[in-house]
């Protein structure tokens, strides 16, 4: 069919010319029509295009479109009109800004075709304009919204995992990532079972973790349990049905680090019962001594009656004993209270000059024992307030100054040896470890040959109060002052022992110690007594 045949159809059908019809598509058009002569200026506009900008439609004849253009946008601009003039294209299609009467800025899908006679003379850009301002405005609406969620996600100390009802993670945050130590190329597979198979090599309990999980996703409820890892972590997962628009789309995970609550938890427990301890121990060794004063201030009276001198001095003797116990009873809790809350200096000292300085106080001791004392040669380096530390060995080496039993040659060695991540027995201080360090590190260990105790008396070896012999004299705060000073250190300490006869291990690790050049070189590794 001709231009002619074609242009005659439309006139039969619409009753108008090619030209009217036109005039009038141009003119009613719900979108923005322009016709821009070559140099820029607006020839004619449709009311669309000028209700867009707030203008009548003869405002804009002749303007520039460069001076209803954003100031942004103007470079966009004239480079599409650059490029439709120079034949690098006949159509550009681009969004942009526009200035309205107002001031006000309304956004344009612009899409534009420069019209060429046939010698190939420009002759105009005939120009459609979509008001998309709106879209813009709920696209920078959704764009804000995702911002601020992302800003959340990565604001929140819990790692995130959504997963959809077929196993694909629709979101994670960096904490998840950093929580599990997943790679984040593993991440952005998407895939749920692989982060699945990643992760259960680091948990305690691996299967009971995924039956929960596949139990999980097949419901609807909301679950509350914690994870523990091979590493000492304690995590709080909490995880709830994930909805979009009103209909179950996947899942929603949420995991917390909660290991330094829990351990001050556990500590908070302890010290209860530590506590406790110390209030029936103050009762029973107190009231003795006070039930001596108020027997023999009885005698007293009576022996005063009777005028015996003799009984009379035997009587203040006895009360004077039963004193001078209450006394050393409250200066050792005076003592025990006090230690750990030093504001002596971090100082680095050698092992061998803290044992040295302990030996001057408890020598004695040791030699009326018969026992004697070895440090072994290998030299370390011990970071710490030092007059505490010296405490703790000087409690250590009295403890095994009482402890001698019946060894013909009683015998104590100090050393250090390298240990790994898991100790033999930490269980005396259970609290304080956190979680299990990582690499090798210092151990220093204070080994005797004497009585021992039975293995089943490890958790009670650091209780105020707790005296595994009471034939042994002592107020039962040695041990505990040890461990006391030792965890304010951020340090740990346990014993060991195969029974009774077999001698006693006690193990101090500390935070910091070193050998002289640095490291933790050993020529021997960790080895129970």
């Amino acid at each position: 069919m001709s231009d002619a045949e074609s242009s005659n159809g439309l006139q039969a059908v619409t009753g108008l010319e090619e030209d009217a019809l036109w005039r009038a598509y141009f003119a009613d058009s719900p979108v923005g029509q322009v016709v821009t002569l070559p140099d820029g200026r607006l020839a004619r506009v449709n009311r669309a295009f000028a209700d867009m900008l707030g203008y009548e439609p003869e405002e804009l004849d002749g303007r520039s479109f460069t001076q209803i253009t954003h100031p942004d946008d103007l470079e966009q601009s004239l480079l599409a009109v650059a490029n439709m003039l120079a034949k690098v294209g006949e159509r550009m299609m681009f969004e942009k800004r526009y200035i309205t009467k107002q001031g006000d800025v309304v956004w344009g899908l612009v899409n534009t075709r420069l019209h060429r006679d046939p010698t190939g003379r420009p002759v105009c850009f005939m120009t459609h304009v979509a008001d998309i301002t709106e879209r813009k405005r709920i696209e920078e609406a959704h764009r804000t919204a995702q911002a601020q969620t992302e800003a959340i996600l990565a604001a929140t100390a819990d790692g995130i995992l959504a997963v959809d009802r077929h196993g694909r993670v629709v979101r994670t945050n960096d904490r998840f990532a950093e929580l599990w130590k997943i790679p984040r190329e593993l991440i952005e597979q998407g895939d749920d079972n692989a982060l699945l198979g990643y992760v259960l090599e680091q948990l305690r309990d691996p299967e009971a973790f995924l039956e929960k999980v596949r139990r999980l996703y097949g419901g609807t409820e909301e679950s509350w349990d914690t994870l523990e890892f091979h590493d000492g972590r304690i995590f709080e997962r909490y995880s709830a049905p994930m909805y979009q628009d009103g209909h179950l789309s996947g899942r929603i995970w949420s995991f917390r680090d909660i290991t330094a609550r829990r351990r001050v938890e556990e500590r908070l427990s302890e010290r209860n019962r530590e506590i406790e301890a110390l209030v029936r121990a103050i009762s029973h060794d107190m009231r003795s001594p006070l039930l001596t004063i108020k027997g023999f201030v009885g005698m007293l009276e009576e022996d005063v009656g009777s005028g015996d001198p003799a009984s009379i001095l035997n009587d203040i003797g006895l009360i004077q004993d039963a004193t001078d116990r209450m006394l050393r009873l409250l200066e050792d809790l005076l003592d025990y209270w006090n230690l750990g809350r030093s504001t002596e200096p971090i100082v680095e000292t050698p092992l061998k000059e803290l044992v040295d300085d302990a030996l001057a106080v408890v020598g004695t001791e040791l030699l009326q024992a018969g026992a004697y004392v070895t440090v072994e040669d290998a030299p370390l380096i011990v970071k710490g307030r030092k007059r505490e530390l010296v405490r703790v060995f000087q409690n250590l080496l009295e403890n095994a100054a009482k402890y001698v039993g019946d060894c013909p040659e009683p015998h104590v060695t100090i050393g250090w040896e390298v240990a790994d991540a898991a100790d033999p027995d930490r269980s005396a201080t259970p609290a304080a470890r956190g979680p299990e360090p990582l690499g090798p590190r210092c151990v220093i260990f204070v080994r005797d040959n004497g009585k021992g105790f039975a293995p089943e008396a490890k958790d009670k070896l650091f209780l105020p109060f707790e005296r595994l012999n009471r034939s042994v004299p002592g107020s039962g705060l040695g041990l505990a002052g040890v461990r006391k000073v030792v965890e304010s250190h951020g340090g740990l300490v346990w014993g060991d022992s195969k029974g009774d006869g077999t001698g006693a291990t006690f193990y101090i690790s500390l935070p910091g110690s070193r050998t002289p050049d640095g490291g933790t070189g050993n020529p021997s590794r960790f080895s129970s007594s």
